[in-house]
């Protein structure tokens, strides 16, 4: 499963993001936070693929993106980004990307997706939450996912999924922990976990993140009961 952040320590942030401004903002919201510290930021996805690489694997850190961290809308930086550390958890800040930018990024397994227009609160809970195996996603953001549909030229797909699967499935969109969705089932987390597992196997992804982009991208929560 997906590292979790040692409580006691302080979890260290890369930015990637063409613009100063807003690295000097991200910078500025998240100074107060004890259990975060802003360490780098990059202006190109290359030079923070390249650091990310060259540091030590089992470090805990959190990258923050924008939007525009790519040329001509490819997401071929995030796919490098997640090839290089499947683990390390990555936020998306967007402003002007299309919906069908948005879920693309969920489907390649980002932690989540918030506005540029954060407050200093709400960046903070969300990059905690992310660093956590959360994710993050605000009801415009998720409204805007849903009005994509699946991927043309593909027709939906039936993963075969339990009826105890699609309740840890829609759970898990909600935002919700291994440890919540225990006790909102009534199951243990190892119970949880080994339903997690059987779904990467079935969605033939490594992280529940690429898990929750796929079922928002096909639909796969419509007629929640």
């Amino acid at each position: 499963m997906e590292q979790i952040v040692d409580p006691a320590a302080v979890l260290p942030i890369l930015m990637v993001s063409p613009s100063s401004a807003l690295c000097g903002r991200v910078e500025a919201a998240l100074e107060g936070n004890g259990a975060i510290r802003f360490e780098q930021s990059f202006s190109r996805w290359q030079l923070a693929v390249e650091r990310i690489r060259m540091s030590d694997r089992e470090a805990m850190c959190l990258v923050i993106v924008d939007e525009e961290a790519g040329e001509s809308g490819e997401l071929n930086w995030l796919r490098l980004l997640k090839e290089s550390a499947s683990s390390v958890p990555v936020l998306a800040l967007v402003d002007r990307a299309s919906d069908f930018h948005v879920a693309s990024m969920l489907e390649l397994g980002v932690s989540g997706c918030i506005e540029k227009t954060f407050s200093p609160a709400h960046l903070s809970s969300a990059v905690l939450t992310a660093a956590n195996g959360g994710i993050v996603l605000s009801p415009s953001i998720l409204a805007r996912v849903m009005r994509v549909g699946p991927r043309l030229g593909t027709a939906a797909k039936n993963y075969g999924l339990t009826r105890r699967e699609k309740e840890v499935l829609r759970l898990l969109v909600d935002g919700m922990s291994i440890q919540e969705i225990a006790g909102m089932l009534s199951i243990s987390y190892h119970t949880v976990d080994t339903h997690l597992k059987n779904m990467h196997r079935k969605f033939e992804v490594k992280n529940s993140r690429q898990i929750i982009g796929i079922a928002l991208r096909e639909h796969l929560l419509e007629g929640r009961d």
